[in-house]
């Protein structure tokens, strides 16, 4: 009689929980596949490929995607109101002109912010450029560093000023540059002749 009985199948012995786990969870649903055997090896083979690259592709894409600095400019005006609040800064967004994936601004009189935007307008790095003042200049960086680093103090924000030698009078910026980074920002500061004070900024992927 026993022998007559049908074995009862558990449901993770089933093809149907195989192919449910091959795509919510591929990793599970490839050992179902190889233990179940239910195809030949060549199938098999195919299938796990295609379960592999449904899985792992979006890991790639999210872990190799560069993260913009700002996800538009509205969102770039907001933290330098709120930069500039904390900094008691009294430089102002005028002047905004835009050609092709470049926009570019004053902050002050003497002062350029250019931003590279990707094809939906996300901006991905800022450029300053600036000839003026000393104090214009030291006031437009510290704004800078604060509103793209947000939970820096203003001693930290003048540490970041500090290593990258900002205050170092004997530092020979025409033939050098310098470079920080501060978490998963990376500032740039050079200088050029014609241009002035050239300060960079960017995500560190």
């Amino acid at each position: 009689m026993q022998a007559n009985l049908v074995k009862k199948t558990r449901y993770f012995e089933t093809t149907w929980f195989m192919w449910i786990t091959l795509i919510i969870f591929p990793p599970l649903g490839l050992i179902l596949l190889w233990r179940q055997g239910r195809y030949s090896k060549k199938k098999r083979i195919t299938i796990s490929i295609m379960a592999l690259v449904y899985f792992v592709l979006p890991i790639i894409i999210i872990t190799t995607a560069k993260l913009p600095l700002f996800n538009d400019h509205s969102e770039l005006v907001s933290a330098f109101n709120i930069a500039k609040k904390e900094l008691n800064a009294s430089n102002e967004i005028t002047s905004i002109t835009k050609d092709g994936n470049v926009q570019t601004f004053k902050i002050d009189k003497d002062i350029t912010l250019i931003e590279n935007l990707d094809e939906i307008d996300r901006i991905h790095e800022l450029i300053m450029i600036g000839q003026g003042e000393g104090i214009d200049i030291t006031t437009s960086l510290a704004l800078l560093i604060g509103m793209t680093n947000t939970e820096l103090s203003n001693i930290e924000i003048g540490n970041v000023l500090k290593e990258l030698r900002f205050f170092d009078k004997d530092f020979k910026y025409d033939k050098n540059e310098t470079e920080v980074e501060i978490n998963t920002i990376r500032y740039n500061l050079k200088y050029d002749q014609t241009q002035g004070v050239i300060f960079s900024i960017s995500k560190v992927n």
